[in-house]
């Protein structure tokens, strides 16, 4: 050491280093009001993917700041358990999350957890694969009431294979999706009413899905009581066996928001696909759901096709099994449904099976609906009531339209 004389200044302080090796080996525990961390322990400390265990990681790439807020991008079935799962452990500090889901098959069941600030919306979702680009030769606009028909989009010199895109999405100029009823050689239909019209050379665009979350037995999404979700462009489906509660697609807890939007359901579940639950909202904005059993059960809920930005969609119910009580939607104990915007429910000619069932003091409006295929097309009992737009709907194949037939009591149908 050298030292530097002046009187000013205590002894230590003029005690100067040789060289950087004196300052090197110094340790910064020995100096005062610096802690007790060695260099060591801080150097870990910066680099460390999650240095504070009520934080998220802020090193992954899973995590990534956005300015509309939280996109987490996942690629396996277990980072979406762990980003549902650090969802569920902050909920207060995060405001709106998309969960984008890479290309992929995701297996499992899943807890969908509330956002608690008010207006929050948490979005789940995928992306979809063109299957079909092709030149319209001309097209037509919806026509709804007795015998009406369905949109098309057409190219008179196709030759696609009958019914090769029926359920997935068609896409129109403007960008605008709707869920395929069917095709033939040369039309593809839909069902919904607000939907841009195909003009001659203008591209006709078929999309399937490229994300798959699925699983063979339980319920693939819980949604807990409060959460707003929004789940877009994501196949779901178990296959597992036909069953009570053992084969669900979704199920809300209650007092829950939950929007399909350009999704693909599929289930065998005496309580539906789908169970929309406990006064929750279920919106189907241009989505397909099949089910064996029950299609859909709303309980004591409300079901629309209002997007929740308010805009009219369209959607499809398909009936693809003839187990339990074959029903497309069953309506019950004060529940909602208001069907407009272009819906077809198809009850794939099976016997004895009923398109929607309205019981318990529920009420179903319809209109610009598509009733196809059932045994019973609309059922109303037990204080049940159906409003039937005659000027809007379209009854066809059905062994009976409606039951009962004019107003009655229990049950009414207008």
């Amino acid at each position: 050491m050298k030292y530097v004389f002046n009187p000013l200044l205590p002894l230590k302080i003029q005690q100067l280093p040789n060289n950087l090796t004196d300052i090197d080996t110094r340790s910064h525990t020995i100096l005062s009001d610096i802690g007790t961390n060695t260099h060591i322990q801080i150097d870990t400390h910066l680099v460390a993917t999650n240095p504070h265990s009520d934080s998220l990681a802020i090193s992954s790439t899973a995590y990534t700041k956005t300015t509309a807020g939280q996109t987490i991008n996942v690629t396996t079935a277990a980072e979406l358990t762990a980003a549902l799962a650090a969802l569920a452990a902050a909920p207060s500090l995060l405001g709106n999350v998309i969960i984008q889901l890479a290309p992929g098959t995701y297996t499992g069941n899943f807890i969908v957890p509330t956002l608690l600030y008010t207006g929050y919306t948490l979005t789940i979702q995928g992306s979809l694969t063109e299957v079909l680009s092709d030149t319209a030769t001309g097209g037509a606009v919806s026509v709804f009431g007795v015998g009406g028909t369905k949109g098309y989009a057409e190219k008179t010199t196709a030759a696609w294979t009958v019914n090769a895109y029926r359920h997935k999405l068609l896409m129109n100029p403007s960008g605008e999706y709707t869920a395929i009823a069917s095709n033939t050689a040369t039309r593809i239909l839909y069902p919904k009413v607000y939907f841009t019209q195909f003009s001659n050379t203008e591209t006709i665009k078929v999309y399937d899905w490229a994300v798959m979350v699925t699983n063979s037995a339980g319920c693939i999404f819980t949604i807990l009581s409060g959460a707003n979700v929004v789940f877009k462009n994501i196949k779901i489906t178990n296959s597992g066996a036909y069953g009570s509660k053992t084969s669900w697609v979704m199920r809300t807890i209650g007092y829950s928001d939950v929007q399909m939007e350009n999704c693909y359901l599929s289930g065998s579940d005496a309580f539906g696909t789908i169970h929309n639950n406990g006064y929750s909202t279920l919106r189907l904005c241009d989505s397909v759901i099949l089910g064996d059993g029950r299609v859909i059960r709303n309980e004591t809920a409300y079901i629309t096709a209002t997007s929740i930005t308010s805009t009219f969609h369209g959607f499809i119910i398909y009936l693809n099994g003839s187990n339990g009580s074959k029903q497309g939607l069953y309506n019950t104990i004060g529940s909602s449904v208001y069907m407009l915007g272009g819906i077809l429910l198809d009850g794939a000619s099976v016997a004895a099976s009923i398109g929607c069932w309205t019981n318990l003091n529920s009420i179903l409006f319809s209109w610009t609906v598509f009733i196809e295929n059932w045994g019973t097309g609309y059922q109303a009992t037990l204080i049940g009531f159906i409003y039937d737009d005659v000027n809007a709907n379209t009854f066809a194949g059905n062994t009976t339209n409606k039951n009962p037939a004019a107003a009655a009591d229990p049950g009414y149908i207008s």
